[in-house]
């Protein structure tokens, strides 16, 4: 378990970097008090593991907002 968490410290902010404009994520953030680690992470105050169920109006907002970004970006270019 130590190693995975190691390789994760190590090469994720790296693979984000790396993917951070093709990729997002909403993820849960339970009490509401985690900052996102990442511009492509997006955090749901409140919600648990399965955020869309638990949350859906504010999943439903965030994804919204995200599919207007990646369409105003395609219509840019």
């Amino acid at each position: 378990m130590r190693n995975m968490f190691d390789w994760y410290s190590r090469n994720v902010p790296a693979a984000l970097d790396a993917l951070g404009p093709k990729l997002r994520n909403i993820n849960a953030n339970p009490k509401g008090d985690r900052k996102p680690l990442h511009p492509s992470v997006t955090l749901v105050a409140g919600s648990g593991h399965f955020v869309p169920q638990e949350k859906p109006a504010e999943f439903n907002q965030t994804l919204e907002t995200i599919v207007a970004e990646f369409t105003s970006a395609g219509a840019r270019k």
